[in-house]
């Protein structure tokens, strides 16, 4: 008896699975396409096409143009496009993911639908977008990063050694500015960065890729004008500029005062742009330390250990407004000084002054009186 039953719910639902087939199909899908059974698989895929530029319509304009189908029991597509994005540029820690894919991407859009049937929501998610770089020329950064940055320091090299020398090559190599190649704004790219001029988007990427290389974890923050990095040394976050350190080179001014102590490993205190936010940019908010960093042996000593020390282009600058405030107002209080004295002096001879003709006038007054007597 047990056995016919057994065999009797195997045909039920086999009938059930067939008729439920048939219906979607006739509604204009087949179910055979829609293996991946929730939205975490389809970002999977999602993040590997796009990693590897898949193309399905074969069209110039975009660098990937593909479809991602699964199924699920609700369908909500505001809700489907803010997990994509979360879930898509999460922080992993590996090279030319997380923050640096972002950050890479001149375009990225999703559209999509669903055609509900039975229990379950048959979704489409079409993808497209295009990258600021070629893949030739992101293979060859790649590569790049993936051979020479470990050779920058030694094996045994702790995380603010890695950072240290990672940060020395970049604002001594990278250049500033504007340049494009094979019609990208490879300017906003890592390739930019390496390869000829960058902004800030592709100095603070190049940066991200070469500590996600070193192990060393790294994230990419973004005001409205500006983009850095924060890196986590001893547990900690802190704020590194390669933009604003790079630019030092620029202006002629000794790299180890200026860019180490102004614009690496600082701290929320003494960085202007520090009250911005990880927000969207990241997929989330971070907590940057208050104070700078502060190591033991910071480049064999040659960089100074504490905020705004007497060797500082800060220290500097802030006791060169001290020594002409201080003067301006010395100055200011002298000469009032000796204008309230020369005051005084005249307002004395001129009460004396005028003393002596009421003195006279009265002395007049009385031989007039006489006279008329």
């Amino acid at each position: 008896m047990r056995k016919k039953m057994t065999t009797l719910a195997i045909v039920f639902a086999a009938a059930v699975i067939f008729m439920f087939t048939v219906n979607a199909q006739a509604a204009g899908v087949n179910t055979q396409e829609y293996k991946l059974t929730s939205l975490t698989a389809a970002i999977k895929e999602i993040k590997t096409s796009i990693l590897n530029r898949k193309n399905i319509f074969g069209t110039s304009a975009f660098d990937f143009y593909f479809t991602v189908k699964y199924r699920a029991k609700t369908y909500n597509s505001s809700e489907i496009q803010t997990n994509i994005k979360k879930k898509l540029f999460a922080h992993t820690g590996k090279q030319g993911e997380g923050d640096a894919l972002k950050g890479n991407l001149a375009q990225v859009a999703f559209q999509t639908g669903a055609v509900k049937q039975g229990s379950y929501q048959y979704i489409t998610v079409t993808v497209y977008g295009k990258f600021h770089t070629t893949a030739t020329q992101e293979k060859k950064v790649t590569n790049w990063v993936s051979s020479q940055v470990p050779k920058l320091y030694k094996k045994s090299a702790s995380d603010y050694e890695k950072a240290s020398a990672i940060y020395t090559w970049v604002i001594k190599n990278v250049t500033y500015g504007q340049t494009s190649s094979d019609n990208r704004s490879t300017f906003n790219s890592a390739y930019g960065a390496r390869y000829g001029k960058a902004t800030c988007a592709g100095i603070s990427q190049l940066v991200y890729n070469m500590m996600a290389k070193a192990g060393v974890q790294c994230r990419i923050v973004r005001s409205m004008a500006h983009a850095w990095n924060i890196v986590k040394i001893d547990g900690k976050w802190y704020i590194v500029d390669a933009t604003y350190g790079a630019c030092v080179r620029n202006r002629g001014t000794d790299i180890n005062s200026v860019a180490f102590n102004n614009f690496f490993l600082k701290g929320t205190k003494n960085y202007r742009d520090a009250a911005s936010v990880m927000k969207d940019w990241g997929g989330g908010s971070l907590k940057i330390n208050l104070k700078d960093y502060v190591s033991k042996n910071i480049d064999g000593n040659k960089v100074p250990k504490s905020d705004f020390n007497p060797y500082s282009e800060g220290f500097k600058l802030i006791t060169m407004h001290a020594i002409v405030l201080v003067t301006l107002i010395t100055s200011a209080v002298i000469v009032t000084g000796f204008r309230r004295d020369e005051a005084e002096a005249a307002g004395k001879k001129t009460l004396r002054s005028y003393r002596g003709k009421q003195d006279l006038g009265m002395l007049d007054l009385t031989v007039k009186r006489r006279n008329r007597v």
